[in-house]
């Protein structure tokens, strides 16, 4: 589909932009700098501005299969506004995410990463206990043989019970992944190490059964090579495009052999990829839905997809009227039907959920929070805790929180008690020192110790 000579105008300038911003990122990436913020910008031009490029060099896809998406995509409303947005976030992120702040990481602080690690016996239990942890769940789960198929979750109806018990493999599968890619990234026989943890993290991935988690794991072994400086510069963009290209393969391979029989045969390889890989239809079906009344709310009511992540834990059983995660509602709106749990989804984006959970104040919402993630993360000056929120603002902008929810309460958990730690060592340090004004406040006890009562 072709575009308007206006429309074409300007998501050409809006693509410039973007790759300015990618490149200065980039830059900062490859001199050694480890801020979230940076890695956010590069993820956020690959989903959002790429597909820019592709409707500038091969049209929009015609979404055969998408009856919303033929409207919502094509909308010049909805088109400049979507440019608009997505040239702003890259702007926030640079300067309120933590960036000007970031100091270049050295292979010193690296190793005493690893020498702490190494040195402690408690950590590097539990870190190996977790490798195992997935398949004690699935010994303990009802039906255990089901563990034999790859992404058995697609084509097989699953009991209460056996839904629950599955949710607990994936917890401990994401765990395990994050426990095998810090005890390899702090070896001091990185070879010998990825030998050993590779079994685990394979289990892991065919347990969960999922892209999302093959995407993490590639993610974790371009950080853990960088961080390690096994590969820089070029070698380090060259491992990137493959691990791209593999991803795509993989992905057309997992659609073609385990989702046969869903909505995707309809459409064309390049429509395919175009939803796989992109995240520009969603956001502009969001947006459209906010600035026409033709279409009807992607959710039922404010907030609902809102409410499930806060009170994800309540049993359907005990709940019918339970919201359900943000893709079902995506997807079903992308459909043009009544809101149904088909057993898979169209992948969403921290984006398009807040503006249909705020409306336009969501274009405000999703970014700022991304940046207090960002400035979170940075703030515990902690490399493990900085890779784990640089793997969390990757997944925000990419999929659901749903999708993700367990790993989000372990970063935030993790994330806090970083920070609090090293605002509590400051102060020891600020009131071990030499007096200051800033100490004589700071440090004094309570004022109630340099009262003397009168007697009466």
């Amino acid at each position: 589909m072709a575009e308007t000579p206006v429309i074409g105008i300007f998501k050409t300038l809006t693509l410039l932009w973007l790759l300015y911003w990618s490149w200065r990122s980039t830059q900062r990436i490859l001199k050694g700098a480890l801020a979230p913020a940076l890695f956010l910008i590069d993820v956020h031009v690959l989903l959002f501005g790429l597909p820019l490029l592709l409707d500038l060099t091969f049209g929009r896809p015609r979404y055969d299969t998408w009856p919303t998406f033929q409207y919502t995509s094509a909308d010049p409303m909805t088109e400049i506004l979507y440019c608009i947005f997505i040239a702003a976030c890259p702007l926030a992120f640079w300067n309120f995410g933590g960036v000007r702040r970031t100091n270049p990481l050295s292979s010193g602080d690296i190793a005493r990463i690893a020498a702490l690690f190494q040195q402690s016996r408690y950590v590097k239990t539990l870190f190996k206990t977790l490798l195992i942890t997935p398949l004690l769940t699935v010994a303990l789960s009802p039906n255990p043989s089901l563990y034999l198929s790859y992404a058995f979750t697609l084509d097989t109806t699953l009991s209460q019970e056996e839904t629950v018990f599955h949710g607990y493999v994936c917890i401990f599968s994401v765990l395990a992944l994050l426990s095998g890619a810090a005890i390899a990234a702090t070896s001091s026989h990185m070879g010998r190490t990825a030998l050993f943890v590779a079994p685990f993290i394979f289990v892991a991935n065919w347990l969960v059964g999922k892209r999302t988690i093959v995407a993490i794991t590639a993610l974790l072994l371009i950080l853990i090579l960088w961080l390690r400086r096994k590969l820089e510069g070029w070698r380090l963009g060259l491992l990137g495009l493959a691990v791209v290209c593999a991803l795509a393969g993989f992905t057309w391979l997992y659609q073609y052999i385990y989702r046969s029989s869903t909505v995707y045969d309809g459409g064309s390889t390049y429509e395919s990829y175009r939803i796989d890989f992109g995240r520009d239809h969603g956001v502009k079906m969001a947006l459209y839905a906010e600035l026409n009344d033709t279409m009807a709310p992607i959710l039922q009511y404010r907030g609902q997809s809102v409410l499930y992540t806060l009170l994800f834990y309540i049993p359907r059983q005990a709940w019918p009227v339970k919201p359900w995660p943000y893709a079902i509602y995506s997807t079903s709106a992308a459909l043009n039907h009544s809101v149904a749990d088909l057993g898979w989804g169209i992948t969403t984006s921290c984006y398009e959920e807040a503006v249909a959970n705020f409306g336009l104040a969501g274009l405000f919402i999703a970014p700022l929070t991304l940046v207090w993630g960002c400035r979170l993360g940075s703030a515990a000056k902690d490399i493990p805790t900085t890779l784990l929120t640089i793997l969390v603002c990757t997944l925000a902008v990419t999929l659901q929180i749903g999708a993700w929810l367990p790993l989000a309460i372990v970063w935030l958990a993790v994330a806090s008690w970083s920070r609090w730690k090293r605002r509590t060592r400051a102060l020891r340090r600020t009131c071990s020192g030499p007096p200051s004004r800033f100490r004589a406040t700071a440090c004094a006890p309570p004022l109630s110790d340099h009262l003397e009562v009168p007697r009466i």
